[in-house]
Parts: structure tokens; C-alpha cells; sequence
């Protein structure tokens, strides 16, 4: 068996993220290294008309190269949300002297130091991901996304806020996001400080179900792309009583949910469509933003109009200037 004890633990973690950032700007999300890079590329290119390559892949480009060996990349793009645009992403940076295993010449894959992934289970039915643990053990080999199942859940975002963990977090960083809670068979703790019980929590009026449900562990077919993610406060009393049966048959099985404060922000934009036509709309208005580290890198602005704002085909993307 491999153990990482002995690993530094700057070395345990993730290296380029994207945080999903909702009103009052908290946190939401943070993911390692999260989908649309592409996009942000290809509409930063669009929008400029500029042949030379966002700030984004310079800056990607930087960074790696700063981890202290020229590297040699694997991208694994099997996870990815599109797998195209990240490829876009992938041509860019390789004009700031990357290479990519399987898109540079005259590299080989043993010559690999440095990994990507989407997801924790990805990396790890890699086909010699054994070896690359070894490699990243000795100091020879760095990842992306550390090899660390706890940044493919979203369990530890209740972690600045349950009673068994707050004393680790300052009030700084619990600012930094949507109070999260952990629902127990017991109950759940509310920001109030009162418990309540999940079948009271559903059976309440709208007005005191202002949460977000998100199933909160490992399985990629629940926790990818908003499978599981449900507004309370805009759930009918029948899906009401699906979730809570749902969440209720997780608990025996370790499968955990959370809640996280509603913070839904709206926003009017007007946009150029694919056919070349100006339209304007109102909608929900999440912020993307992309970090690496030398810091944050650009942002992205998505409308939509529906309770979950991701980059689906009607959604609307903006640039965020500086």
C-alpha cells in the first residue's frame, strides 16, 4: 500500500482551480481544476479578435513551468465537461513552450511529470497511475488534482461550520462561503443554531426552505455537472418527499448531502447569438473564476435562465474585465 504521510502537503494540493462564486460573492464551489478554461479561451479570442493567447495560458503556461522542471503533461480529458474546448485550451498554452503527451512531438509517455484530471477516479484508473503515485512520492512527478478523494465531494464545504470542525476555521474563511450544513439522520444544523430533523426541514413553508441541496459524496454519477443539485425553496411537496427518501437511503451507506444558503442573484445582459442576432435577457447570474498559483486569472459571468447556471446551450457567457 502507497501512503502519502510522508508528502508534503503543499504537494496535496490542487494546483489550478475554478470557484463558483454567487451573490454577496461566497464561494459556492471550488473545483480542481473545473470545466471551462475553453471556454474562457475561445471567448476571450472571439472577443479580442487577437491571435495572441489570454493572460489565462500565459499564466498556466508560467506556473507550471515555476513547479521546477520542464514539463512533460497528461491531460486526462476523459472527465472533462468538453472535452473539445479543453483541447483549445491545450494548443494555447503549448505556444508558451508545454508539452503535452499525445499532442507534442517527439514525446514520450514515460517522459510524463506532471498529470491533469477532471476527477479523483479518473486519475486513478489511469493505466499506470501506481507508478506515477511512486514517481510523485519520490518528488519526481507532480499532479494537478491531488490524488486526494476528499476535492471530488463536496462534504467539506460544512467544515468551517459543523461543531466537530469550526475550531479550525477563523471567521475570515467561514465569510468566504454559504453557511453549510451536514444532514444527519439526527438532523441538520441550521444557521440559527437550531436542529432540525430532514423530515421537518421538507415539510416546512418555502419561506424557511431558502437552501440548496447538494448530494455531498463520491459517486461521479450524482456529483458531476448538477446531477444532484436541488433548489428547496422551489421544490414541490412531491419532489420534496423524493429527495428526503433518497437522502434517508444514503445514510446507511455513507452517502452524505448537504445544504448551503440560497443566494441566487439575478442579472439583465444582452448577448450576440450564434446566429449572429442581438438579443438581451434576464436570469439567474453566476461568476466563474479560474486561479492558479500566481493567483486569479480571469472570470466569466454566466446568465441563464433556470434554477441551475451552468454552461448548458442556453446560457449566456460574459467576460469579466479587470
Amino acid at each position: 500500500m502507497l501512503l502519502l504521510d510522508e508528502v508534503p502537503t503543499e504537494r496535496l494540493t490542487p494546483k489550478f482551480y475554478r470557484s463558483d462564486i454567487l451573490g454577496g460573492m461566497k464561494l459556492s464551489e471550488i473545483q480542481c481544476p473545473g470545466s471551462m478554461w475553453g471556454q474562457y479561451t475561445q471567448l476571450y479570442d472571439i472577443a479580442t479578435g487577437t491571435s495572441v493567447a489570454h493572460d489565462a495560458c500565459r499564466r498556466t503556461a508560467h506556473d507550471i513551468l515555476a513547479l521546477g522542471r520542464p514539463p512533460i503533461i497528461h491531460h486526462l480529458l476523459d472527465n472533462s465537461s468538453l472535452p473539445l474546448t479543453m483541447r483549445y485550451f491545450i494548443r494555447r498554452t503549448m505556444e508558451h513552450d508545454l508539452k503535452y503527451w499525445g499532442e507534442s512531438r517527439d514525446v514520450r509517455y514515460v517522459e510524463v511529470n506532471f498529470v491533469r484530471s477532471h476527477s479523483y477516479f479518473g486519475l486513478a484508473s489511469e493505466n499506470l497511475f501506481e507508478t506515477r503515485l511512486r514517481q510523485f512520492i519520490a518528488g519526481k512527478l507532480d499532479f494537478d488534482l491531488p490524488p486526494v478523494s476528499i476535492f471530488d465531494q463536496k462534504i467539506f464545504y460544512a467544515l468551517p461550520f459543523d461543531t466537530e470542525t469550526r475550531h479550525h476555521f477563523d471567521e475570515e474563511a467561514r465569510a468566504l462561503f454559504p453557511y453549510t450544513a451536514i444532514l444527519f439522520p439526527e438532523g441538520v444544523l441550521l444557521p440559527s443554531g437550531e436542529r432540525r430533523s430532514v423530515a421537518d426541514l421538507f415539510s416546512a413553508p418555502s419561506a424557511e426552505r431558502q437552501y440548496v441541496l447538494k448530494y455531498a459524496g463520491m459517486d461521479t454519477d450524482r456529483n458531476w455537472g448538477s446531477r444532484a443539485v436541488h433548489d428547496l425553496a422551489l421544490s414541490s411537496r412531491p419532489q420534496l418527499a423524493q429527495l428526503r427518501a433518497k437522502i434517508e437511503a444514503d445514510f446507511p451507506n455513507g452517502h452524505y448531502w448537504i445544504i448551503q444558503e440560497r443566494l441566487a442573484s439575478r442579472g439583465a445582459v444582452e448577448f450576440t447569438a450564434r446566429d449572429g442576432s442581438i438579443g438581451a435577457m434576464s436570469g439567474r447570474k453566476e461568476l466563474r473564476a479560474f486561479y492558479g498559483p500566481s493567483g486569479l486569472m480571469g472570470a466569466l459571468a454566466i446568465h441563464r435562465k433556470a434554477v441551475k447556471v451552468h454552461g448548458a446551450d442556453d446560457s449566456v457567457f460574459s467576460l469579466c474585465r479587470e
